[in-house]
């Protein structure tokens, strides 16, 4: 594949089979289309999940899944039990990333290529790659509580899933960069563009959006600029407006043949099954023989091997110690490891800034002050304040009130008011900020 790669300019490379249009899977399938990103908390909630079952004998199967339709719940356990069903997410639920991954880089391991753009513990992601090549990885990512949520909705109904996939894995891809691919679902616009290669003769890179249908006007310039291809136009070249049972045929005649599997889910095996071949008693011995045979010289190859390999890693291992004196490990495993540490801190900080600043908003929401400038660097968070022109209050007293979340600062010939607090860890309930008491708004 990479050979075939080398020789042909960005913008015209083509995709793995499983990842062009119309790779749909020939075996029957269930396919469950979740429209909102979380099930309901209640049972009152209202909530849509359209099904289809396709591939079935005769015609396929479509409805709406409703706790009312006793015979609609029956059938779904059924299908679900038969054959395979996937859990398919929306625009919104889930993250799309095709990124450069350095070699010999563990399953284990993907988060922490993606937990500072998430800013979110890479324990609490469901990741599954859709494309891996020798230095670079295609990630499709979501909430693991998510899946198992729907899971247990799922189940809770008779339902078993298997697999998992996103909406954005049937909308065909554009042609080239110049052009953009839009399919128009009941609340968004799926966009999908083409963007250069994660690394050297990789296919481009996918960059998935999901925009809201009221905003069109809104989009990036680089976006409204491009060509826009509608794939799913109708014969007479209008975009169509399709509702979620009808968009969910589409996608299921243009989903990859093989999909994510559920957490806990271990995929088929599809071992090569052959019948036994029968050999003489003579041809056994002969084989017998070069079995041994072969097992004696390879025994002296490895050996020899074993003592070669032996001294390589000796004199390797004394002129790293002549270069690096001080190092405790190989220098890459000290990059990954001083990634995660500064991951893990920003992760840290990121908690105490949430706790902060929902405290300020709590003490400050009700003062004659408007936001108008905020900055984090590293654990010093920055916030100014500019006083209300029909105020009543008393700039100074206001920053009095202030000083119990930071260093607070009034500035008369600007009126306004700036607050710097140092980002710690919060302190036990009950003991937060010391200011408990309402604002003297008296001038």
């Amino acid at each position: 594949m990479t050979a075939l790669l080398r020789s042909l300019p960005f913008g015209q490379l083509r995709w793995p089979a499983s990842r062009r249009g119309d790779a749909g899977s020939s075996r029957p399938r269930l396919l469950l289309l979740c429209e909102s990103p979380e099930p309901p908390a209640t049972d009152t909630e209202h909530v849509a999940v359209h099904w289809i079952a396709m591939g079935l004998s005769g015609h396929d199967e479509t409805g709406r899944i409703a706790d009312s339709d006793v015979a609609a719940l029956t059938r779904l356990t059924q299908l679900s039990q038969q054959h395979d069903s996937v859990l398919l997410l929306g625009a919104t639920a889930t993250s799309h990333f095709h990124l450069a991954a350095p070699k010999g880089l563990r399953q284990r391991e993907w988060p922490l290529l993606i937990e500072d753009q998430l800013c979110t513990d890479g324990e609490a992601l469901e990741l599954a790659a859709l494309q891996q090549g020798r230095d670079h990885l295609e990630l499709l990512v979501t909430g693991r509580e998510r899946i198992l949520a729907w899971q247990r909705w799922l189940r809770e109904r008779g339902i078993r899933t298997t697999h998992w996939a996103s909406v954005f894995m049937a909308q065909p891809p554009p042609v080239s960069a110049d052009e953009v691919s839009v399919i128009a679902d009941t609340h968004h616009l799926m966009i999908k563009t083409l963007a250069a290669p994660p690394v050297l003769h990789a296919p481009p890179a996918e960059r998935w959006l999901a925009w809201p249908r009221e905003w069109q006007e809104r989009l990036p310039a680089a976006i409204r600029e491009k060509t826009w291809h509608w794939p799913w136009h109708d014969a007479a070249g209008n975009t169509p407006d399709m509702d979620s049972s009808e968009l969910l045929q589409r996608y299921a005649r243009h989903l990859p043949a093989t999909l994510p599997a559920m957490p806990g889910i271990k995929p088929a095996s599809r071992s090569l099954r052959r019948a036994p071949l029968v050999f003489s008693r003579t041809i056994r011995r002969m084989t017998a023989a070069i079995v041994g045979l072969a097992l004696l010289h390879l025994g002296a190859v490895g050996w020899q091997g074993y003592l070669d390999q032996h001294a390589l890693t000796d004199a390797t291992q004394a002129r790293l110690k002549g270069l690096l004196p001080n190092a405790t490990g190989a220098p890459s495993l000290q990059r990954v490891q001083d990634r995660h540490a500064a991951l893990q801190s920003l992760q840290q900080r990121n908690q105490w800034l949430t706790a902060t600043l929902g405290h300020i908003d709590k003490q400050v929401r009700p003062l004659p002050l408007t936001l108008t400038q905020m900055s984090v660097t590293g654990t010093q968070l920055v916030m100014r304040w500019q006083l209300d022109e029909d105020a009543t209050s008393d700039g100074y007293k206001l920053t009095e009130y202030l000083a119990g979340l930071g260093e607070a600062e009034w500035q008369p010939e600007t009126q306004r008011v700036s607050l710097h607090v140092v980002l710690t860890a919060p302190r036990p309930e009950g003991r937060g900020f010391p200011i408990q008491r309402e604002p003297d708004t008296d001038t």
